[in-house]
């Protein structure tokens, strides 16, 4: 919590130039043995890190530190889990483009959907010390402007899917369309079905990863739409 500390007082310090501070990255989790993991990973690549253990304070942390990324676990102590976490700095105007990376050591297709909420990633646990570096680095890259299609005249979804997992991504014309038979949103190449399974009273149907590296995937039955699951 010190580093944390200082690292508020180095912010709200009038006398330090922006140049003086490095990006900033927050870790949200409730185990001190993955915060110390992380700390370390990426201290050691010149980040400096904040650290939380609840979402709670982590939001508060957010909301002084005005971090350039934040990596947070799903499951967290308290009464804000890492979801819950998510929305909340949506809701902020400042911290609402704040890239965040999701990490959890549940089985993706065990999570509530993701679908609306603006991650820039699902990691899965144990995350590797060369992963968690990449993946934070990647997110804070600038965005790549979108790519026109009017030259090409190719349609937009051939263009491929975004690197962040914000949308339900839309399954056009497939309400009548077998499980077996969908195709990945990203690239229109045939999914591999899975199983079926229900979550919170919502029926959904489970794809492996798309061989093309778009991500894995599973089908939304009550709002016929696709959800990312996990990013390329």
């Amino acid at each position: 919590m010190k580093r944390t500390q200082d690292l508020m007082e180095l912010v709200h310090d009038g006398a330090a130039g922006s140049a003086d501070i490095p990006r900033i990255v927050l870790v949200v989790d409730d185990h001190h043995d993955t915060l110390e993991l992380y700390d370390t990973v990426l201290s050691d690549r010149g980040y400096w890190v904040a650290r939380a253990t609840n979402g709670l304070d982590a939001l508060e942390c957010a909301q002084d530190l005005q971090p350039d990324a934040i990596v947070t676990d799903v499951g967290l102590c308290g009464d804000m889990d890492g979801t819950d976490l998510i929305r909340e700095l949506c809701a902020d105007e400042k911290l609402c483009n704040v890239p965040v990376l999701l990490v959890t050591g549940r089985n993706p297709r065990d999570l509530p959907s993701l679908a609306g909420l603006p991650i820039s990633g699902l990691l899965l646990k144990p995350v590797a010390a060369e992963t968690l570096v990449t993946r934070v680095e990647h997110i804070l890259q600038p965005p790549a402007p979108p790519p026109s299609s009017a030259n090409t005249g190719a349609p937009a979804h051939a263009e491929g899917i975004s690197s962040t997992v914000p949308v339900a991504a839309r399954a056009t014309k497939t309400r009548k369309i077998d499980k077996r038979q969908r195709v990945c949103p990203g690239c229109r190449e045939r999914l591999t079905w899975t199983e079926t399974r229900q979550w919170r009273g919502g029926d959904y149907d489970y794809y492996r990863s798309c061989t093309n590296g778009c991500g894995m995937w599973c089908f939304n039955r009550d709002t016929q739409e696709f959800e990312l699951l996990i990013p390329s």
